[in-house]
């Protein structure tokens, strides 16, 4: 996850932002920390993420299939 942060607050382009911010939410929600891992999702695609599909679909994301707040991020695409 650090690492992942290091790349998420160095000064690249909005891309590598949100994949971070992506990946960050991915470790989160695979360590059980649903709260991080729903933030970091929502880092994501406001930096820009908008894989949608791979969203939907990522086993990495399980844990949060039910939360609230993953649903609205879904249908806010």
């Amino acid at each position: 996850i650090d690492g992942f942060k290091r790349v998420y607050y160095r000064p690249y382009t909005r891309g590598q932002m949100c994949n971070a911010a992506y990946n960050i939410a991915c470790a989160y929600a695979l360590s059980g920390d649903k709260e991080r891992a729903v933030s970091w999702l929502e880092m994501a695609v406001t930096d820009g993420y908008s894989n949608f599909e791979h969203l939907k679909k990522d086993s990495d994301l399980d844990t949060l299939r039910e939360d609230p707040r993953y649903k609205k991020l879904l249908m806010g695409k």
